[in-house]
């Protein structure tokens, strides 16, 4: 019942259903709400003792949703995409608060047997990736670019909702190269792994960010930073995924930002 409840919760269109005294946590879907309830209701639980508060996870069905409803101030706290995360303190009145230390970066695969070794060998064939809000589709895509594979022209672009859809598209013949993140690669099963090759890797950028809505007080915000940063040495803290995958929260620095910012002026200039 209680599982239950919190997947309702996930799936709620508007944080002012909540009640005024509550903290609306929105998490961005990268999985799905059932997979979110399971990586971080530990946090939930945490933050909730910490802040001295009723904390409420809840998430969108897309990335545009999550921009809309992130712009539109729905969220107290919102942990999202890094480049996302930099829009929503741009535009949003968002303050940055921690990030994961873990490091985005996407992967391009393709079957052993596929013939494809190099980007270059990618002409002509089937990519997957998820969809153009995706941070790790803009890397990707500049990547191609500069080994001559231009999407729509000299190859063809598969879009997908989750990079995990990606991942699996060359075992399933769905495509003949599948872009994912790198998180999602080490956690592919090692007797599906052995059948895939990494044929090239994009660059890195900073992990997610955890920013807070400005009509929180400053000295709520700072108790939320202080919290999230000790939060692997929690007993909630090696049970949450943003713990075991994301490998916990450190302080979001000036640099962390700025390398941000090619991704995040896409994001303005879209229709």
């Amino acid at each position: 019942m209680r599982k239950y409840f919190w997947l309702l919760c996930l799936m709620a269109a508007s944080a002012t259903a909540h009640a005024q005294k509550e903290i609306v946590f929105g998490i961005f879907p990268y999985v799905s709400p059932s997979e979110l309830v399971r990586y971080h209701a530990p946090l939930r639980q945490y933050l909730s003792r910490a802040l001295d508060r009723p904390v409420t996870l809840v998430t969108a069905p897309d990335f545009k949703a999550l921009i809309e409803r992130t712009q539109r101030g729905e969220y107290d706290i919102v942990l999202t995409a890094p480049h996302l995360g930099r829009l929503a303190q741009i535009r949003d009145g968002y303050q940055p608060v921690v990030r994961t230390r873990h490091e985005v970066q996407g992967l391009f695969l393709a079957r052993k047997d596929a013939g494809i070794a190099k980007l270059e060998d990618i002409k002509g064939k089937r990519i997957m990736m998820a969809e153009p809000l995706a941070i790790i589709f803009h890397m990707a895509e500049g990547l191609l670019n500069e080994h001559g594979v231009f999407l729509g022209k000299n190859a063809t672009l598969i879009e997908t909702k989750a990079h995990n859809n990606a991942m699996y598209a060359p075992l399933r013949d769905e495509a003949d190269v599948g872009v994912t993140g790198f998180r999602l690669w080490e956690g592919l099963p090692p007797e599906e792994k052995d059948k895939l090759v990494v044929v090239a890797a994009t660059r890195k950028v900073p992990g997610f960010f955890v920013l807070a809505h400005q009509r929180m007080p400053a000295a709520e915000v700072e108790r939320l930073r202080r919290a999230l940063l000790e939060f692997e040495h929690s007993p909630e803290g090696p049970a949450d995924y943003a713990v075991k995958s994301l490998k916990g929260f450190s302080k979001i620095e000036a640099k962390d930002l700025a390398v941000l910012d090619p991704y995040v002026k896409f994001l303005l200039e879209r229709p």
